[in-house]
């Protein structure tokens, strides 16, 4: 089971919820709580960014755990250069980490 989870990077001068994601590396870990307090530990697999060209190309890469049979988290942003005639971001972030817990 894969969870794709999408999340803005704040732009600029704004803090998103995944404003520093491009700064996650292989091995690092996520702690994700639910509502009720249980917490769920992912380790990062792989994090990289695409054109926004590549990206729809990609994205059933992120649909599916990057190690058969573990359970996984995808997580998506905008990244790299702004495009003020396109009014979005040029580039996409690319995050996959497997469940550790």
């Amino acid at each position: 089971k894969t969870a794709v989870i999408v999340g803005h990077n704040g732009g600029q001068n704004a803090q998103g919820i995944f404003k520093k994601i491009n700064t996650l590396t292989s091995g690092d870990i996520i702690t994700i709580e639910m509502g009720d307090g249980k917490k769920y530990d992912y380790r990062v697999y792989e994090n990289y960014a695409v054109s926004l060209q590549d990206a729809s190309k990609k994205m059933h890469l992120l649909q599916q755990s990057p190690v058969r049979g573990t359970e996984s988290i995808s997580l998506i942003s905008c990244t790299g250069e702004y495009s003020l005639s396109q009014k979005t971001y040029l580039s996409r972030q690319f995050l996959r980490a497997t469940r550790t817990n």
